[in-house]
């Protein structure tokens, strides 16, 4: 029997509803997780020269970041826009732009705001990608989003075993979920937090999208925590909704304590000699620039 492909419209519903159930959980350990996250929004903008005055696009904001950082930088005579699916997380990033007037949010995807072409000379993007249900034209649109010779720079996680804060946990939540019955594998294609983990690919989807100059670079965010425990309360915090389904179906409950157990026991193999728990991630760094539209 053949499997139904989902829609885009059915993939960013589930996606919606997935950020709007952590909203508050992801503003609740924002600061734990900036520990890493500030630098790959430092070196984002890096990457891209972001200058005062410039206009910039932010694909997948979130809670704010990397766009609230952006803003800071454009200054008053730039302009900052920051999309998201969820709602509960614009709100969220809304509130925390309050005293930046150059910052505004918008809720929805590229397809929903038809941005005019030319509009931006820097797009940027944190660990959004690879949740996009077309990503070959949501990259287009996004090169055609850019004025010629403007700035595309974006962050992505490394293969799981390797992006520690967030493949860590799934070591004790996977053999908890498989069962008697494997579930189906996932489509090379299907978006997910580890389906641009490849640095090849990578290069050729923005090539394809028009993008010249393309590169990708490897980063080690240094991801930390203060013990064992404290990393398993993050972990259970922001874990996506219909994984926590998929834990009450299987286990009864999400919050069952030898699961949470277990990954504390894991992160206690990472533990430093001052108690921290260190988890340092691989994430690919992926910039190009835009040429003429085609």
């Amino acid at each position: 029997m053949s499997m139904s492909v989902p829609t885009r419209e059915s993939v960013l519903a589930e996606q919606r509803r997935t950020w709007d159930s952590v909203s508050d959980c992801w503003q609740a350990w924002g600061d734990t997780f900036e520990r890493g996250g500030a630098a790959v929004t430092h070196r984002l903008l890096e990457l891209t020269g972001l200058r005062p005055g410039e206009r910039v696009l932010d694909v997948g904001s979130g809670c704010g970041e990397p766009a609230l950082t952006a803003a800071r930088v454009v200054g008053p005579s730039g302009r900052l826009l920051g999309v998201d699916v969820s709602p509960a997380m614009v709100d969220i990033a809304r509130r925390r732009a309050a005293d930046l007037p150059q910052a505004g949010f918008e809720v929805g995807d590229l397809a929903d705001l038809a941005l005019p072409a030319h509009s931006f000379d820097v797009v940027l993007s944190r660990w959004a990608l690879m949740f996009l249900p077309d990503r070959a034209t949501a990259l287009r649109a996004l090169h055609d989003i850019l004025s010629p010779g403007g700035r595309f720079a974006a962050a992505v996680w490394g293969p799981p075993q390797e992006a520690m804060v967030v493949g860590l946990p799934f070591r004790a939540i996977i053999p908890r979920l498989q069962g008697p019955t494997p579930p189906p594998p996932v489509p090379p294609d299907a978006p997910g937090p580890y389906s641009m983990a490849d640095p090849e690919r990578c290069h050729a989807e923005l090539t394809a999208a028009g993008f010249a100059d393309v590169r990708v670079e490897r980063l080690e965010a240094p991801f930390w925590i203060e013990s064992p425990q404290r990393f398993a309360e993050y972990a259970r915090g922001v874990l996506p909704g219909p994984v926590r389904a998929m834990l009450r179906e299987r286990l009864g409950s999400e919050d069952d304590p030898e699961l949470w157990a277990d990954v504390a026991r894991l992160a206690g193999n990472y533990q430093a000699p001052d108690g921290t728990v260190q988890l340092p991630s691989t994430v690919l760094l992926l910039t190009g620039v835009a040429g003429a539209s085609r």
